[in-house]
């Protein structure tokens, strides 16, 4: 079988999207049976095949844009592909895609709570995200709860959807643990981190040693979680930085988790 991947979050920056294909892909490469498959990457931009062998893999590209390079060229490239099947990893696919489609949906936030999503935004992921997945053969959920949302806000019969969970990278390092909560990502106010600070402000107060760490895109939010910060008097024990480290898989094994003692435990 020859599957054409939307394998555009690949490229550039790092996201939540990109690693989870990349590490399907590097599970696919100790899967024996993906052996007697290709893969087509498509992408906006070329990239190099290497990194995952022993998988067949090849790439096309074609220069675009969002929507508009996924609605009106990816089409393109999974016909010059010849491909039997798309997997479109982050919430919305080709509509007029010539194969059938198998889409991951992970979360229906933007149906869910509008209120959390720019109008122009909102209205293009609820439009998009329902049509895609009501045309797809199926749906990928990563949990339970989003497939009970999904069928629920995007009107899907629940046999069409699936739910694949997500695993682990396993990491070895001897790097020295130590009370660090770490976020990662995008400051999106789905995504709680005001908060994440005030409670971090409750823990700090029994856990004199305990740090947060913030490493974030800039953006408009960063100010306001900055004010944040210094009104609670967490400038010490709060370290912020205006960038993506996603992949610096060292850091995040420095993680732990910090649990409150119970009386008598």
């Amino acid at each position: 079988m020859r599957i054409a991947i939307d394998a555009r979050e690949l490229a550039g920056r790092p996201t939540g999207v990109g690693r989870y294909l990349s590490q399907i892909l590097s599970a696919w490469t100790k899967l024996p049976g993906a052996a007697a498959h290709e893969f087509v990457l498509c992408s906006t931009e070329e990239q190099s095949d290497a990194g995952w062998a022993p998988l067949m893999v090849s790439r096309l590209s074609a220069s675009g844009h969002g929507t508009m390079w996924e609605q009106l060229v990816l089409p393109g490239l999974i016909k010059q592909a010849r491909a039997d099947v798309l997997f479109a990893p982050a919430y919305t696919a080709p509509l007029t895609s010539p194969v059938p489609v198998v889409l991951t949906v992970h979360d229906v936030s933007f149906v869910a709570h509008p209120e959390w999503f720019s109008w122009r935004e909102g209205v293009r992921r609820r439009v998009l995200t329902k049509a895609s997945a009501k045309r797809a053969a199926r749906v990928l959920t990563q949990s339970d709860f989003t497939k009970r949302e999904a069928v629920r806000y995007l009107g899907l019969d629940q046999s069409r959807v699936d739910v694949i969970y997500l695993g682990t990278t396993t990491l070895r390092t001897q790097a020295t643990r130590e009370p660090l909560v770490l976020y990662v990502g995008s400051l999106f106010n789905r995504r709680h981190v005001p908060e994440l600070i005030e409670g971090f402000s409750r823990l700090a107060a029994t856990h004199p040693t305990a740090r947060l760490e913030i490493d974030a895109r800039a953006s408009a939010a960063w100010d306001r979680h900055q004010h944040q910060l210094s009104v609670l008097a967490l400038d010490r024990e709060v370290r912020t930085r205006a960038e993506r480290v996603g992949h610096d898989l060292a850091l995040l094994e420095r993680a732990v988790r910090l649990h409150r003692e119970q009386p008598g435990s």
